[in-house]
Protein backbone atom coordinates (compact mmCIF):
# COMPACT_ATOMS: atom_id res chain seq x y z
CA UNK A 1 0.00 0.00 0.00
CA UNK A 2 1.30 3.08 -0.98
CA UNK A 3 1.20 6.14 1.21
CA UNK A 4 1.14 9.65 -0.14
CA UNK A 5 2.08 13.06 2.06
CA UNK A 6 2.04 16.75 1.32
CA UNK A 7 5.57 17.89 -0.83
CA UNK A 8 7.58 20.52 -0.28
CA UNK A 9 6.00 22.98 -2.82
CA UNK A 10 3.34 23.73 -0.02
CA UNK A 11 6.29 24.30 2.32
CA UNK A 12 8.03 26.84 -0.45
CA UNK A 13 4.76 28.09 -1.21
CA UNK A 14 4.11 29.24 1.97
CA UNK A 15 7.34 30.52 2.43
CA UNK A 16 7.00 32.69 -0.30
CA UNK A 17 3.36 33.90 0.46
CA UNK A 18 5.12 34.63 4.14
CA UNK A 19 8.28 36.70 2.51
CA UNK A 20 5.18 38.72 0.74
CA UNK A 21 3.85 39.35 4.04
CA UNK A 22 7.64 40.44 5.84
CA UNK A 23 7.95 42.69 3.18
CA UNK A 24 4.10 44.21 3.68
CA UNK A 25 4.79 44.43 7.16
CA UNK A 26 7.67 46.40 6.80
CA UNK A 27 6.18 49.45 4.45
CA UNK A 28 3.62 49.35 7.37
CA UNK A 29 5.89 50.71 9.24
CA UNK A 30 7.79 52.10 6.86
CA UNK A 31 5.70 54.75 5.25
CA UNK A 32 4.45 56.77 9.03
CA UNK A 33 8.48 56.55 9.45
CA UNK A 34 10.00 58.40 6.32
CA UNK A 35 6.48 60.28 6.62
CA UNK A 36 7.75 61.44 10.44
CA UNK A 37 11.65 61.72 8.91
CA UNK A 38 10.25 64.16 6.45
CA UNK A 39 7.90 66.50 8.59
CA UNK A 40 9.13 65.79 12.06
CA UNK A 41 5.50 64.68 12.88
CA UNK A 42 3.13 61.45 13.22
CA UNK A 43 0.11 62.25 12.31
CA UNK A 44 -3.12 60.76 13.48
CA UNK A 45 -3.72 59.47 10.12
CA UNK A 46 -0.18 57.58 9.97
CA UNK A 47 -1.05 55.69 13.31
CA UNK A 48 -4.50 54.66 12.05
CA UNK A 49 -2.56 53.38 9.33
CA UNK A 50 -0.36 51.05 11.31
CA UNK A 51 -3.39 49.88 13.66
CA UNK A 52 -5.49 48.93 10.78
CA UNK A 53 -2.97 47.22 8.63
CA UNK A 54 -0.87 45.70 11.20
CA UNK A 55 -4.35 44.02 12.39
CA UNK A 56 -4.97 42.50 8.22
CA UNK A 57 -1.29 41.69 8.44
CA UNK A 58 -1.78 39.63 11.21
CA UNK A 59 -4.66 37.78 10.20
CA UNK A 60 -3.36 36.72 7.15
CA UNK A 61 -0.21 35.59 8.60
CA UNK A 62 -2.23 33.03 11.24
CA UNK A 63 -4.11 32.24 8.10
CA UNK A 64 -1.32 30.80 6.59
CA UNK A 65 -0.07 29.09 9.35
CA UNK A 66 -3.22 27.64 10.45
CA UNK A 67 -3.63 25.98 6.90
CA UNK A 68 0.27 25.06 6.86
CA UNK A 69 -0.89 23.24 9.79
CA UNK A 70 -4.01 21.35 8.15
CA UNK A 71 -2.10 20.67 5.17
CA UNK A 72 0.91 18.77 6.94
CA UNK A 73 -1.57 16.58 8.94
CA UNK A 74 -3.25 14.74 5.73
CA UNK A 75 -1.74 11.89 4.39
CA UNK A 76 -3.43 9.17 2.81
CA UNK A 77 -2.60 5.42 1.90
CA UNK A 78 -4.20 3.72 -1.33
CA UNK A 79 -4.38 0.00 -2.65
CA UNK A 80 -6.85 -1.48 -5.38
CA UNK A 81 -9.16 -2.10 -2.44
CA UNK A 82 -9.22 0.90 -0.44
CA UNK A 83 -8.23 4.28 0.39
CA UNK A 84 -7.33 5.02 4.02
CA UNK A 85 -7.38 9.12 4.15
CA UNK A 86 -6.10 10.78 7.32
CA UNK A 87 -6.07 14.55 8.72
CA UNK A 88 -6.13 16.08 11.99
CA UNK A 89 -9.40 15.05 13.28
CA UNK A 90 -9.63 12.07 12.24
CA UNK A 91 -8.16 8.53 9.82
CA UNK A 92 -11.25 7.04 7.33
CA UNK A 93 -11.02 3.89 5.48
CA UNK A 94 -12.99 3.93 1.94
CA UNK A 95 -13.55 0.76 -0.02
CA UNK A 96 -13.99 1.02 -3.01
CA UNK A 97 -16.59 -1.36 -3.83
CA UNK A 98 -18.64 1.08 -1.35
CA UNK A 99 -18.28 4.16 -3.72
CA UNK A 100 -21.58 5.37 -5.33
CA UNK A 101 -20.37 8.78 -6.61
CA UNK A 102 -17.55 11.29 -6.87
CA UNK A 103 -17.33 15.12 -6.87
CA UNK A 104 -13.96 16.70 -8.36
CA UNK A 105 -13.23 20.50 -7.05
CA UNK A 106 -10.42 22.01 -8.36
CA UNK A 107 -8.77 25.02 -7.30
CA UNK A 108 -5.07 25.91 -8.19
CA UNK A 109 -3.69 25.32 -4.80
CA UNK A 110 -6.24 22.74 -3.02
CA UNK A 111 -8.13 20.66 -5.30
CA UNK A 112 -10.16 17.75 -3.68
CA UNK A 113 -12.08 15.10 -4.56
CA UNK A 114 -15.50 14.12 -2.72
CA UNK A 115 -16.30 10.27 -2.32
CA UNK A 116 -19.87 8.89 -1.43
CA UNK A 117 -20.61 5.76 -0.03
CA UNK A 118 -23.67 4.41 1.51
CA UNK A 119 -22.28 5.27 4.75
CA UNK A 120 -19.99 8.26 4.54
CA UNK A 121 -18.91 11.34 2.50
CA UNK A 122 -15.60 12.04 2.60
CA UNK A 123 -13.47 15.02 0.90
CA UNK A 124 -10.02 14.71 -0.11
CA UNK A 125 -7.39 17.38 -0.43
CA UNK A 126 -5.22 16.75 -3.34
CA UNK A 127 -2.07 17.94 -1.39
CA UNK A 128 0.06 15.81 -1.80
CA UNK A 129 3.26 14.87 -3.88
CA UNK A 130 2.92 13.26 -6.88
CA UNK A 131 -0.99 13.91 -6.02
CA UNK A 132 -1.88 13.30 -9.92
CA UNK A 133 -0.43 9.53 -9.47
CA UNK A 134 -2.54 8.93 -6.01
CA UNK A 135 -5.59 10.15 -8.54
CA UNK A 136 -4.34 7.24 -10.87
CA UNK A 137 -4.64 5.48 -8.44
CA UNK A 138 -8.13 5.63 -7.49
CA UNK A 139 -9.25 4.76 -10.90
CA UNK A 140 -7.06 1.38 -10.90
CA UNK A 141 -8.54 0.79 -7.82
CA UNK A 142 -12.41 1.90 -8.67
CA UNK A 143 -12.05 -0.16 -12.04
CA UNK A 144 -10.86 -3.17 -10.61
CA UNK A 145 -13.35 -3.52 -8.40
CA UNK A 146 -16.40 -2.80 -11.27
CA UNK A 147 -16.96 0.26 -10.24
CA UNK A 148 -16.01 2.62 -13.28
CA UNK A 149 -19.91 3.36 -13.63
CA UNK A 150 -19.42 6.41 -10.47
CA UNK A 151 -17.27 8.34 -13.03
CA UNK A 152 -17.15 10.05 -16.06
CA UNK A 153 -14.13 9.22 -18.14
CA UNK A 154 -13.95 12.51 -19.89
CA UNK A 155 -14.42 14.51 -16.25
CA UNK A 156 -11.56 12.32 -15.28
CA UNK A 157 -9.33 12.49 -17.34
CA UNK A 158 -9.19 16.41 -17.09
CA UNK A 159 -9.23 16.69 -13.34
CA UNK A 160 -6.05 14.55 -13.56
CA UNK A 161 -4.37 16.77 -16.26
CA UNK A 162 -5.75 19.71 -14.07
CA UNK A 163 -4.16 18.25 -10.87
CA UNK A 164 -0.51 17.50 -13.27
CA UNK A 165 -0.68 21.08 -14.43
CA UNK A 166 -0.90 22.48 -11.06
CA UNK A 167 1.89 20.38 -9.65
CA UNK A 168 3.91 21.89 -12.49
CA UNK A 169 2.84 25.24 -11.78
CA UNK A 170 3.69 24.93 -7.95
CA UNK A 171 6.94 23.61 -8.60
CA UNK A 172 8.11 26.30 -10.49
CA UNK A 173 5.79 29.59 -10.15
CA UNK A 174 6.75 30.56 -6.43
CA UNK A 175 10.65 30.75 -7.77
CA UNK A 176 10.20 32.79 -10.48
CA UNK A 177 7.68 35.14 -8.24
CA UNK A 178 10.51 35.76 -5.48
CA UNK A 179 12.28 37.22 -8.82
CA UNK A 180 9.35 39.43 -8.97
CA UNK A 181 10.02 41.05 -5.74
CA UNK A 182 13.38 41.43 -5.79
CA UNK A 183 12.91 42.76 -9.13
CA UNK A 184 10.25 45.22 -7.75
CA UNK A 185 12.15 46.43 -4.78
CA UNK A 186 14.76 46.92 -6.95
CA UNK A 187 12.62 49.20 -9.50
CA UNK A 188 11.80 51.32 -6.33
CA UNK A 189 15.18 51.55 -5.35
CA UNK A 190 16.35 52.81 -8.63
CA UNK A 191 13.42 55.07 -8.63
CA UNK A 192 14.00 56.26 -5.72
CA UNK A 193 17.70 57.67 -6.48
CA UNK A 194 16.78 59.40 -10.01
CA UNK A 195 14.57 61.52 -11.38
CA UNK A 196 11.40 60.72 -11.73
CA UNK A 197 9.44 61.90 -14.95
CA UNK A 198 6.37 60.42 -16.17
CA UNK A 199 8.45 58.45 -19.59
CA UNK A 200 10.27 56.41 -16.66
CA UNK A 201 7.56 55.38 -14.51
CA UNK A 202 5.50 54.08 -18.11
CA UNK A 203 9.22 52.03 -18.76
CA UNK A 204 9.33 50.69 -15.18
CA UNK A 205 5.30 49.79 -15.13
CA UNK A 206 5.38 48.23 -18.60
CA UNK A 207 8.50 46.51 -17.89
CA UNK A 208 7.80 45.11 -15.02
CA UNK A 209 4.47 43.83 -16.52
CA UNK A 210 6.31 42.23 -19.44
CA UNK A 211 8.41 40.28 -16.59
CA UNK A 212 5.85 39.38 -14.44
CA UNK A 213 3.83 37.50 -17.86
CA UNK A 214 6.94 36.14 -19.26
CA UNK A 215 7.62 34.34 -15.95
CA UNK A 216 4.43 32.40 -16.90
CA UNK A 217 5.66 30.96 -19.83
CA UNK A 218 8.32 28.98 -18.92
CA UNK A 219 5.59 26.38 -16.73
CA UNK A 220 3.53 26.94 -20.09
CA UNK A 221 6.43 25.65 -22.13
CA UNK A 222 6.80 22.45 -19.63
CA UNK A 223 3.16 21.96 -19.66
CA UNK A 224 2.58 22.27 -23.18
CA UNK A 225 5.56 19.24 -23.35
CA UNK A 226 4.10 16.48 -21.35
CA UNK A 227 0.70 17.58 -22.97
CA UNK A 228 1.43 16.64 -26.12
CA UNK A 229 2.59 13.10 -24.52
CA UNK A 230 -0.16 12.12 -22.33
CA UNK A 231 -2.79 9.55 -23.99
CA UNK A 232 -6.48 10.29 -22.63
CA UNK A 233 -8.13 6.58 -23.76
CA UNK A 234 -5.45 4.94 -21.90
CA UNK A 235 -4.83 7.70 -19.20
CA UNK A 236 -1.31 8.14 -19.52
CA UNK A 237 0.47 10.49 -18.06
CA UNK A 238 4.44 10.71 -18.51
CA UNK A 239 7.24 10.69 -15.64
CA UNK A 240 7.98 13.87 -14.65
CA UNK A 241 11.49 14.75 -16.51
CA UNK A 242 13.20 17.43 -13.73
CA UNK A 243 16.54 18.20 -15.95
CA UNK A 244 14.23 19.32 -18.39
CA UNK A 245 11.99 21.49 -16.40
CA UNK A 246 14.97 22.90 -14.52
CA UNK A 247 16.82 23.87 -18.34
CA UNK A 248 13.28 25.03 -19.17
CA UNK A 249 13.24 27.40 -15.75
CA UNK A 250 17.38 28.17 -16.00
CA UNK A 251 16.77 29.57 -19.25
CA UNK A 252 13.58 31.75 -18.03
CA UNK A 253 15.34 33.07 -15.59
CA UNK A 254 18.09 33.86 -17.85
CA UNK A 255 16.06 36.08 -20.55
CA UNK A 256 14.02 37.83 -17.87
CA UNK A 257 17.30 39.15 -15.58
CA UNK A 258 18.59 40.45 -19.74
CA UNK A 259 15.24 41.89 -19.76
CA UNK A 260 14.93 43.54 -16.25
CA UNK A 261 18.36 44.70 -17.11
CA UNK A 262 17.32 46.40 -20.56
CA UNK A 263 14.41 48.53 -18.34
CA UNK A 264 16.69 49.43 -15.45
CA UNK A 265 19.03 50.79 -18.13
CA UNK A 266 16.80 52.84 -20.13
CA UNK A 267 15.02 54.32 -17.15
CA UNK A 268 18.22 55.36 -16.03
CA UNK A 269 18.97 57.29 -19.59
CA UNK A 270 15.02 58.39 -20.50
Amino acid sequence: MKEYKPGKEYKHLNIFLLTIFWIYGALILAIPIYCFIKDGTIIDDSLSFIFSHVILYGFFIGLILYTNHRIYGIKASIDLEQIIYTNRKSTKTIPFNDVHKMKFIFYYNRSSIKIFTNTQKVRIYLVFKDAYEFVLEMKKGLDSSGKSAVYSHKKYFKFVRMVFNAEIMHKWVYKFSLIMIIGLLLLFAVLSVIKVTEAKIIIAISGYISIMVGSFIPVFIIQNRYKKETDKESFYFPPRDMEYEKTVVRKGFIILGIIFTVVIVFIMIV
